[in-house]
């Protein structure tokens, strides 16, 4: 938790004041002056920045060559120094200088640090600067400039800290007083002059130039006052403009009055002509109202003539128009009644053509019922035929338990099972047999499938010629098999055709049952009566 400002100052620094990087390129403006730093012939040149706060022109001053030493009290803004590597003293500013011998430091500086002590430790501490300065040493106070209206007003007050502002005139005197002899007002770090007209020039004078500024003095003249290198040179080529220069701001008031005097005359001159202007445009004025007065009632007498021509032509043409729309009308009507008559006479015949269909399906409903009348007595027929196999089947069944609970059934049972396994051998042989016939005669169906294709039977030669063996098999089958007949194919076509009007006879070839064509619950019942029988009889 932060107990004071000082503990605060650093984050204070941050937001009002600027970031290090703004802070470090505004500190370029006196890069100048650094270089007429005096060195000595041997050791390093010793330059002091008291109130060094976060070290941004110590890190300037290291980059000019300068042995750079910062002093300030605020342990947090210290810290931050030291950390970037930089060599910061931890006391007070005057008890610091005391301990300098005379004549050791090259430039002594204080940036935004006069405004924050009283008079008389200013004074005490301008006395030890001038004390510990070598010859042509440089001293850099810069602080806020009251002469800025909103600085001196406003900005100033933001930091608690500060004691109160110190206008440049009496800054520039005490450093007099403690014993420098050349010494500069450089104004800075505001906003260029713009090109407006007078007042506003003013304002922004006032307002927005040279927010701070640097008192500069050297402890001995190192050449004349208006050498190039002396302080007031520097200033005249770098310094903002005075914000509070009255004599300049009058001039631009006073030139803004004359401005306003000589408006102002052009303005009753331009006032005075267009009187008379709007005199004469007045006098023009009337006498064109009296002509069109005159005008005006020539026009209404016209106006009212052609009224009453107007009005006879649109009652003639109102007439004409509605003898027009009747005509149309009536032509509209007669159309629409045989337009009418039309749809009648379709809508009378689509009537009739219904009135046909519903005699038609009338007709189909009576005879499907007689239909149903039949099949319901079929099946009536048909469940009494069932019931009688159903008797019978059991009668049968029956007798096959007596059969085999009798002792002959028994006795007979050895020879039973050794006639099954003969029959299983000789089904062996016979299945052998009847594989070779099967292949026989599938190699025979599609020999004969490719003879009856020229196309499919070059083709296939073309390929097996590619392997001999097969090929002399082939042939040797297809020789034995089918001998020279010119007739082959018409065999074949007429066998096809026969099979194709006789499919019947197919069937009874291969062994084959006719199937059951019917569909009725009859026909399914009767079915499965007689897989039930052939079932019991194997």
């Amino acid at each position: 938790m932060k107990k004071s400002f000082d503990d605060l100052y650093k984050a204070f620094e941050d937001r009002f004041r600027g970031s290090r990087e703004l802070i470090k390129e505004r500190l370029k403006i006196y890069q100048p002056l650094l270089a007429q730093v005096p060195r000595p012939a041997e050791g390093q040149t010793l330059a002091v920045d008291l109130g060094c706060g976060r070290g941004e022109w110590l890190e300037v001053l290291a980059e000019a060559g300068l042995d750079a030493v910062g002093v300030d009290v605020n342990d947090g803004m210290a810290q931050e120094a030291i950390e970037r590597g930089l060599k910061i003293e931890r006391q007070d500013a005057i008890e610091y200088l005391k301990g300098l011998p005379d004549d050791s430091a090259a430039l002594v500086s204080a940036f935004h640090m006069v405004e924050h002590v009283s008079t008389d430790y200013l004074i005490n501490l301008l006395n030890e600067c001038h004390r510990v300065m070598a010859d042509d040493g440089l001293l850099i106070l810069e602080t806020p400039n009251p002469e800025n209206i909103s600085v001196g007003t406003h900005t100033f007050y933001l930091d608690p800290t500060h004691k109160s502002p110190l206008p440049p005139s009496l800054l520039e005197f005490l450093v007099e007083q403690a014993g420098f002899p050349e010494t500069a007002i450089l104004r800075l770090n505001g906003e260029p002059m713009i090109q407006a007209g007078p007042i506003e020039r003013s304002i922004h004078l006032m307002f927005e130039v040279a927010r701070d500024y640097a008192c500069l003095a050297r402890k001995r003249q190192a050449e004349a006052v208006d050498g190039p290198k002396s302080l007031a040179t520097f200033v005249q080529t770098t310094s903002q403009q005075v914000p509070a220069d009255m004599l300049k701001i009058k001039s631009w008031l006073h030139s803004t009055d004359d401005e306003i005097a000589k408006i102002s005359k052009e303005v009753k001159g331009t006032v005075s002509s267009t009187a008379q202007q709007l005199q004469q445009l007045n006098d023009n004025l009337s006498a064109q109202l009296e002509l069109l007065r005159a005008g005006n009632s020539a026009l209404t007498e016209t106006v009212a003539s052609l009224g009453g021509q107007l009005a006879d032509v649109v009652k003639d043409r109102a007439v004409a128009k509605r003898d027009a729309e009747i005509n149309r009308l009536q032509q509209h009507i007669a159309e629409t009644d045989i337009a009418t008559q039309r749809q009648f006479a379709d809508k009378q015949a689509a009537i009739e053509e219904r009135d046909v269909e519903i005699a038609r399906l009338n007709s189909g409903a009576l005879n499907k019922a007689d239909d149903m009348a039949n099949l319901r007595h079929a099946l009536s027929i048909e469940k009494s035929r069932t019931h009688e196999w159903w008797l019978k089947s059991t009668e049968l069944q029956g007798r096959i338990e007596e059969l085999h609970r009798s002792r002959s059934w028994k006795l007979m049972g050895p020879y039973r099972r050794t006639g099954r396994l003969l029959k299983r051998v000789v089904a062996i042989f016979d299945l052998r047999n009847g594989i070779k016939r099967k292949r026989d005669a599938a190699t025979i169906f599609s020999i004969r499938y490719v003879l009856l294709r020229p196309w499919l039977k070059e083709f296939i030669s073309n390929r097996l010629r590619r392997y001999p063996f097969i090929f002399n098999k082939l042939r040797d089958f297809t020789i034995a098999k089918f001998p020279p007949d010119a007739g082959l194919r018409n065999n074949y076509q007429e066998s096809s055709n026969f099979r194709r009007s006789n499919p019947h006879s197919i069937e009874r070839e291969g062994h084959i049952d006719p199937p059951i064509t019917t569909s009725s619950e009859v026909s399914r019942i009767l079915l499965d009566m007689k897989n039930s029988a052939r079932k019991r009889e194997l």
